[in-house]
């Protein structure tokens, strides 16, 4: 099976409900999927859900968010004022979620406000991690970007 199992990531995107004390359900197909190298048969007990980029929440397999932390960790030293500042306002925004056995988590309050989380809400694949969008807020995103084939020629160009 390509979708899922950890050969190519998460991906794909599902539309799920929000309900009113903050739970919302992953979809089965990602609680499967597992990032590249990381085997589909290890469970996963809980995640890690952040305030994420472009205005959208992030869930994390663990191992995945120790690489990211590090990584952005090493490049916004705590040492300077800019870094802790940096690493302040992503400890703050960060919690570890336990699904229950229906594979809801909750989400924070504080969290659903940051990514004006309502009723339906997206979640999407990107790879090593799952993004929690509201949909609205994603739609105008994706439009603001050019196409797929557009932003490759602007990647490369780059090179």
């Amino acid at each position: 099976m390509i979708w899922g199992g950890g050969l190519i990531g998460y991906t794909g995107k599902y539309l799920v409900s929000l309900d009113d004390n903050g739970r919302v359900a992953i979809p089965a197909k990602l609680r499967k999927a597992r990032p590249i190298g990381v085997s589909p048969k290890k469970a996963v007990k809980a995640y890690v859900l952040a305030k994420w980029l472009d205005g959208c929440l992030g869930l994390f397999i663990e191992s995945e968010w120790i690489k990211k932390f590090n990584e952005l960790q090493s490049e916004h030293s705590g040492m300077t004022r800019e870094g802790r500042n940096f690493i302040r306002k992503l400890s703050t925004n960060t919690y570890e979620v336990v699904p229950d056995t229906q594979g809801r988590i909750n989400i924070p309050r504080d969290l659903i406000q940051e990514a004006d989380l309502k009723g339906e809400t997206l979640m999407i694949g990107s790879t090593t991690h799952i993004e929690i969008w509201n949909p609205e807020r994603f739609e105008k995103l994706s439009n603001a970007n050019p196409s797929l084939e557009n932003m490759l020629d602007q990647l490369f160009a780059k090179k």
